[in-house]
């Protein structure tokens, strides 16, 4: 069986139109958060470590490093969880430009906030973390 080559097509459209609502209203992204069923949570998170983790290796980890002489997990983390929450736009712009990926990322931007919120809701409301991906809720 042939795996489909990642694009940020690859994300569904419900992702990205839900980035969109956080980038211009987070509290309006808040709201729909709070509305989304458990399957939607979940296809939410999955789909956003999906698309962060297409950063976390050459050729983007190469720009990076070769800007910066000490890159932590946590930081990596960070860049990678920001072009996400910039939208579908700017991810294709970065996942086909691997050379305007950033090296630094304001760690108090909002934008960082967008997976904490998923994670938040579906702890408060199912009392238990997001289970590990199963492709049960895709």
């Amino acid at each position: 069986m042939k795996v489909k080559e990642f694009t940020p097509d690859s994300i569904s459209d419900e992702f990205w139109d839900a980035i969109a609502v956080a980038k211009q209203d987070y509290e309006r992204f808040r709201t729909l958060v709070k509305e989304m069923n458990r399957g939607a949570l979940i296809r939410f998170y999955w789909n956003y470590e999906e698309a962060a983790a297409q950063f976390k290796a050459d050729p983007y980890l190469s720009v990076v490093t070769s800007v910066r002489a000490v890159l932590s997990e946590d930081t990596l983390d960070d860049i990678c969880n920001w072009i996400v929450a910039q939208g579908k736009e700017y991810y294709a712009e970065v996942f086909y430009n691997p050379h305007l990926m950033p090296s630094t990322v304001n760690a108090h931007d909002p934008a960082l906030r967008v997976l904490s919120e998923v994670v938040k809701e579906h702890k408060t409301r199912y009392a238990k973390p997001i289970p590990y991906r199963d492709d049960s809720f895709v």
